[in-house]
């Protein structure tokens, strides 16, 4: 017996809607991304010191230490690569979303879990901050 999952998931349509399209308007994407940022505005981004994603990626510990040891020349792929991996895994977390609903329920559950302890960590964090005044 053949799982439902199974069906949907690897027919050639749902392999074609769901990660050729969406990794070709990626790397379009990605492409266009790598092109204004690295090539066309690269000089004025490090003369004015603008703040990007790049620049924010670079300042933090592990991966500044990667990039710092693959030089300025390859920085910038390590960057990229990292973004696509970024984006392979929250896509796979997606369909597994889609395509489950088990798998929805419970990265849901743990998605409002997170929020609500975080929203409350803050308000704690505030009103302990307000009580000293």
């Amino acid at each position: 017996m053949k799982h439902p999952i199974n069906e949907k998931f690897f027919s050639g349509e749902a392999i074609l809607k769901n990660f050729v399209v969406p990794y070709a308007i990626y790397f379009l994407w990605a492409g266009i991304y790598y092109y204004i940022n690295f090539v066309v505005q690269a000089k004025k981004f490090k003369e004015k010191e603008y703040l990007t994603l790049y620049s924010h990626f670079k300042s933090m510990k592990l991966p500044g230490k990667m990039m710092n040891k693959l030089g300025p020349k390859y920085a910038h792929f390590f960057f990229m690569f990292y973004h696509w991996s970024f984006f392979s895994v929250t896509h796979i977390l997606a369909l597994f979303s889609f395509y489950s609903s088990y798998f929805h329920f419970l990265s849901t559950s743990v998605w409002l879990f997170i929020c609500v302890w975080n929203g409350s960590s803050y308000y704690v964090r505030f009103f302990d901050y307000n009580r000293r005044l």
